[in-house]
């Protein structure tokens, strides 16, 4: 496999990698409007479910970033690689 070769793969796992974080983020989103929108939970019991979900978002939020600093790298090592053979 070519250098080439080998940071397009890389590329394609980040993208599905961001595919998975965007997947998390919806899911997180139904988590914390079905706790909302439960009538037997106490308060109590509502805000620590939303704490975490809040941690969660936040995790999310800078893995989101990272990723994006991922894509980034690679695209620059592609294009780096490219003006080089020009």
């Amino acid at each position: 496999m070519t250098r080439e070769q080998e940071l397009i793969q890389i590329h394609e796992y980040a993208e599905k990698l961001k595919q998975v974080s965007l997947e998390i983020r919806s899911k997180l989103t139904s988590v914390i409007l079905s706790t909302e929108s439960r009538e037997h939970l106490t308060d109590t019991d509502k805000d620590s479910i939303l704490q975490l979900c809040d941690l969660i978002k936040f995790k999310d939020d800078e893995l989101v970033s990272v990723e994006g600093k991922l894509l980034e790298t690679v695209d620059r090592l592609k294009k780096e690689r490219v003006t080089a053979h020009i």
